[in-house]
């Protein structure tokens, strides 16, 4: 372009710059097919980009009217979430295929492989999105650069499309459009698992990249503050997207789905929530309603009770697991005391197997003679008391692990680290 600019263009991007509708509209009319209604600042700006930086519908209207080329005005739209200019554009007939646009080589605001679905995520404008990708824009993907690994180029790009991907808007917008197994929480879940692998791997940009994972875990979070009924939040915590996932696991297959995943992909943002952990403390006590707001040395103390007098507890909901008795034995709480009791009793086992009674008997006449008679016979003494329970134990410990080995297939069953602790230590125990 000439330093000079003719009479036509000084008046047509002042008007445009300006924003002097009537000015614009009578140099459009006087206009030649000599003169360039596309020409450009020094900056390099069209009228029509010039009105959108401006926020002028009406001036873009009337370039829009004349058919003056786009460029960058679409890209300039949308980085300014400018909505109604985005939607003059793309009502144009070319509109379909400006949604895949590129901003061109020579704009020194927006990278070259930005698109105007990318720059609307980065925008986190739903509106622009969902306007977007009802023009046919396709949804946001990973794609694979033509050039080497490790280069500014494709870091950069791929940089940009996962910040694309993390947004707020773009996430539910896309979860919102699905027909089936429709799951913004899981979506940010598996994003913020996905970019934590990448700040260890791409480390010229690894804090860039926590960011945006502690951005997807945070906005889960803040999703999850959005329920304002208890309905409402078990609907969101009991809901699976994941083909079962609570089933996985018998320790923890009483909680609800959403919080397994969570745990399961780290985040613990959600289920560090004050809505979240309501529900589970609910969970905790259930069939114990009142047991929260009592003494808390009283209930230290029927918690006690309750481990002391565990195995009775057991033996009574072998012979009755029904009614009100086997809602109480239920409850994850007493699950846990009973749990804990259970291990307790097998150190106090372990505990006096070590000790050596017979000194004990020998100390009295009856002692004596139990110890005269058990030197003569073949087959050496019997299990003491303690052994008998140690064998007790222990094949209920290996019952309640083919139980879950059972439940939980091999593959996943082995899959988790505890499992493999447990038939250590029933194996020492049988030892």
């Amino acid at each position: 372009m000439s330093s000079t600019k003719s009479s036509f263009e000084r008046v047509y991007l002042s008007a445009a710059r300006k924003g002097d509708i009537h000015a614009l509209e009578k140099v459009l009319n006087k206009a030649t097919e000599a003169d360039d209604i596309n020409v450009k600042t020094s900056k390099g700006r069209t009228a029509l980009e010039l009105a959108v930086e401006n926020g002028r519908l009406d001036v873009i209207q009337v370039l829009l009217q004349h058919g003056v080329e786009i460029g960058d005005a679409l890209l300039l739209a949308v980085e300014a979430k400018f909505f109604k200019a985005v939607q003059a554009i793309l009502e144009l007939p070319q509109g379909k295929a400006l949604v895949n646009a590129h901003a061109s080589e020579n704009n020194e605001d927006i990278h070259p492989d930005m698109t105007p679905i990318i720059l609307a995520a980065h925008q986190n404008d739903y509106d622009i999105i969902k306007l977007l990708m009802e023009k046919g824009a396709p949804p946001i993907e990973i794609s694979e650069y033509n050039t080497e690994k490790h280069t500014v180029q494709r870091s950069v790009g791929t940089l940009n499309i996962y910040k694309a991907l993390a947004s707020e808007a773009y996430i539910s917008y896309i979860e919102t459009e699905k027909k089936e197994r429709s799951d913004p929480f899981g979506r940010a879940f598996e994003l913020a698992v996905e970019l934590r692998t990448l700040s260890s791997t791409e480390y010229e940009f690894r804090q860039e990249y926590s960011d945006l994972a502690e951005k997807c875990e945070q906005f889960a979070a803040d999703l999850l503050g959005q329920t304002r009924e208890a309905e409402e939040l078990r609907t969101v915590l009991n809901h699976d997207s994941y083909q079962g996932i609570a089933a996985d696991d018998s320790r923890t297959k009483d909680l609800p789905a959403k919080v397994i995943y969570a745990v399961k992909t780290d985040q613990k943002k959600f289920v560090a929530h004050p809505y979240c952990q309501q529900e589970l403390i609910e969970r905790w006590y259930s069939g114990l309603a009142d047991w929260r707001d009592r003494n808390a040395i009283r209930n230290f103390l029927l918690s006690i009770l309750i481990m002391i007098f565990y195995p009775i507890l057991c033996l009574i909901y072998l012979i009755v697991p029904v009614g009100k008795f086997r809602r109480f034995m239920r409850t994850p709480y007493i699950k846990f005391l009973t749990h804990t009791a259970s291990y307790f009793y097998f150190l106090f086992i372990l505990i006096m197997m070590t000790q050596d009674f017979r000194s004990y008997g020998e100390r009295s006449e009856l002692g004596k003679l139990w110890m005269r008679q058990m030197q003569h016979q073949e087959r050496g003494p019997l299990p003491s008391l303690f052994e008998y329970l140690l064998i007790i134990w222990v094949a209920g410990m290996l019952w309640r692990e083919m139980k879950e080995l059972w439940s939980t297939g091999f593959r996943q069953y082995f899959s988790d680290a505890w499992n493999f602790i447990d038939f250590i230590q029933l194996g020492q125990s049988r030892a």
